[in-house]
């Protein structure tokens, strides 16, 4: 999931456009992972979006408040673009980071 969405900014090119639709689709994607991260961790998995990422936040002492911002359509109304667009996408791929270094620290054996 995270080279397909480091392709897919590669591919914004810096369009603005693009990069917002690729920050309104793409977060979505990565529930189930984060799902099955709760799930090997014996945490509570919620059905909203924005709490899973809430008990991730919590569980393994990280903070993604942009992830959050994608998943609850709370990023500013403005239309953001430029400097202010690429430091959100800069923050969201940062935090995807983080996921990805937890869920490769999870062990899918332990009961």
């Amino acid at each position: 999931k995270m080279l397909h969405l480091w392709e897919a900014y590669l591919e914004c090119a810096g369009r603005s456009s693009t990069m917002r639709r690729l920050l309104a689709q793409t977060p979505v994607g990565f529930v189930p992972a984060i799902r099955a991260m709760l799930y090997l961790a014996e945490r509570p998995r919620y059905h909203s979006s924005v709490k899973l990422v809430a008990e991730v936040e919590r569980t393994f002492r990280c903070e993604l408040p942009t992830f959050t911002r994608l998943l609850d359509r709370t990023l500013p109304r403005s239309r953001p673009t430029g400097p202010e667009l690429e430091a959100i996408c800069e923050g969201y791929l940062d935090e995807v980071r983080i996921l990805v270094r937890i869920a490769d620290g999870l062990d899918p054996q332990t009961p």
